[in-house]
């Protein structure tokens, strides 16, 4: 029996030896692997000299409310609810423009922005209590353009503003 038995430790010793060995290269494998997701998500290494920074062209400089013009219509049937909007947001230190009543009725508020005026848009929708899914750019047929003349932020009240 002695025999046998020290035949059996070595045999334990190896297979642990195995299984330990199996760990190492499954801990180097799940490594590497963590290590190829981590680096694909970086962006990749510059080959310039020098500093130069590239920035997206939806990406816009936060200006200060005394430099964007701003115009409210009115884009439901409640009177004065652009001249509401307009006087709060003026609160805040806004430009604005004279409010106005928009030719449609809409559903829900909106704020259109110029390009480079999203920032400021944003900050708009987030003092009226409107999220940044209500900004959208500027564009012809947006609102009507002979109003929207100079003018960096349109807010368009929908029922959502009026109280």
């Amino acid at each position: 029996m002695s025999e046998s038995g020290s035949k059996g430790r070595p045999q334990r010793e190896e297979r642990r030896g195995a299984i330990d060995v199996t760990r190492a290269l499954l801990v180097v494998v799940v490594a590497a692997i963590v290590g190829i997701v981590v680096l694909a998500g970086l962006p990749a290494p510059s080959h310039h000299s020098g500093s130069t920074t590239t920035v997206p062209r939806s990406t816009t400089t936060t200006l200060p409310p005394a430099q964007v013009k701003v115009q409210v219509y009115n884009g439901t049937s409640v009177n004065h609810a652009a001249t509401t909007v307009s006087t709060k947001l003026q609160g805040f230190g806004w430009n604005m423009a004279s409010p106005t009543t928009s030719v449609t009725v809409v559903s829900a508020s909106v704020v259109y922005y110029a390009t480079g005026y999203g920032s400021s848009a944003v900050t708009i929708a987030h003092q009226l209590g409107l999220g940044a899914a209500a900004c959208q750019p500027l564009v012809a047929g947006s609102v009507n353009p002979a109003q929207a003349a100079n003018i960096n932020v349109v807010v368009v009240v929908g029922p959502d503003l009026v109280s």
